[in-house]
């Protein structure tokens, strides 16, 4: 490309010409490097010969700081906007679930032991289930809020999945006041905690215990009808004996013999 002399435009040592030239190297290198990853950058290096040099150099520089203002670099994190989108969008899809949903944190001793765990996340099904607002168990202690896990061996089931990392799934009974019912529990280990799903299976439990119970007496009535039908066939038997004593013919045909 050839060379662009100011005297080409304006005559030498016009007043003129040394503003524009004055001005336009100083606006030159700033405009170039804003625009050295610009896809502008090579029309108007092409256009070069077309402008006065130091108009070239003051268009250089506001087309380099207009390309920097449309095309800011991507923020390295993502606006605070997003990120509470974000969280709003979890915590609905949590909160419509029919199961209860929490997550605990371990709370351990000076020895590293675990000795309570605190509740950092529980849906709105928790709080239903638990009899309880959800956002009002943030922050407490598990054994606070449900101090029966403890002697129901919960805690220590817990405690277990968070040390070996190995998830369970198990049936228990809540004792407490406030609860009272059965539940499917399913726990999986979470960082230094765990987090448990749960529902309630107590009609289901009822169904289960109702049916047990009739198994067992009607097995209760089976053995007592077998052993009144035996026993009614000793009592004939002896009855025929003692016709056949006094000379008598039997009164009952009897056959002791099981069935085949």
């Amino acid at each position: 490309m050839p060379s662009i002399s100011p005297g080409r435009f304006f005559p030498s040592g016009s007043p003129r010409a040394k503003l524009f030239l004055f001005a336009g190297l100083i606006l030159l290198v700033p405009g170039v490097l804003l625009l050295a990853s610009s896809a502008l950058t090579a029309k108007l290096v092409s256009g070069l010969v077309l402008f006065d040099g130091g108009l070239l150099a003051l268009g250089l520089a506001a087309v380099g700081i207009i390309a920097s203002r449309r095309t800011p670099a991507p923020p390295a994190n993502p606006p605070q906007e997003e990120l509470e989108n974000r969280e709003a969008l979890l915590l609905s899809v949590l909160d419509s679930a029919s199961e209860g949903i929490m997550a605990f944190r371990s709370l351990r001793n000076e020895k590293g032991a675990i000795s309570d765990f605190i509740v950092v996340l529980a849906n709105k099904a928790a709080g239903k289930l638990m009899n309880q607002e959800s956002k009002g168990m943030l922050g407490k202690c598990l054994l606070g809020l449900f101090p029966g896990n403890l002697s129901e061996g919960l805690f220590d089931r817990y405690v277990q999945v968070v040390e070996t990392r190995t998830g369970e799934q198990f049936e228990a009974f809540d004792g407490h006041e406030d609860v009272r019912a059965w539940f499917h529990i399913a726990v999986e280990p979470w960082s230094d905690g765990f987090v448990v799903t749960f529902e309630e299976i107590s009609q289901r439990m009822r169904v289960e215990q109702e049916l047990k119970a009739s198994i067992e007496e009607l097995e209760r009535f089976n053995r007592a009808m077998i052993g009144r039908e035996s026993r009614v066939l000793e009592m004939k038997s002896e009855v025929n004996l003692l016709r056949s004593r006094l000379g008598l013919p039997p009164e009952y045909k009897v056959d002791l013999c099981d069935d085949p």
